[in-house]
């Protein structure tokens, strides 16, 4: 009996290690599947980053709630950006409620150097 049971030992110590494998692998995918149905901390920082983003542009959008005001420079450089940007705004349906046009020089009298200014200004305004 001692010679039969020795025997088995080696079999049984083999399906132990097997069993422990397996159950090492159940727990290895449970905590993988755990994670897939609750969001991480940084799945959540997004979600909430999206929600913020969607409420601004909803906010933009809405002429009864805000008024945007586009400011530039009586500038080539500035003017062109300005355009572009003013039509990328229109295209998502943001309303411009004016543009304002900053450091408009006037005619004072004459002034070599202010003549040269105003007429650049004149071309690009």
């Amino acid at each position: 009996m001692s010679s039969s049971s020795t025997r088995r030992r080696p079999g049984v110590a083999a399906v132990a290690e097997v069993l422990d494998a397996l159950q090492e692998e159940h727990r290895l995918i449970r905590q993988q599947l755990a994670r897939v149905g609750r969001p991480e901390a940084a799945d959540r920082l997004i979600a909430e980053i999206g929600a913020q983003a969607a409420e601004i542009a909803e906010r933009l959008r809405d002429g009864g709630r805000t008024a945007f005001h586009w400011v530039t420079l009586p500038e080539p450089m500035s003017v062109a950006e300005s355009e572009d940007a003013l039509a990328a705004l229109d295209a998502i349906g943001v309303p411009i409620a004016e543009v304002v046009v900053n450091h408009v020089l006037t005619d004072l009298g004459p002034c070599p150097l202010c003549d040269r200014r105003i007429a650049d200004e004149a071309r690009v305004t």
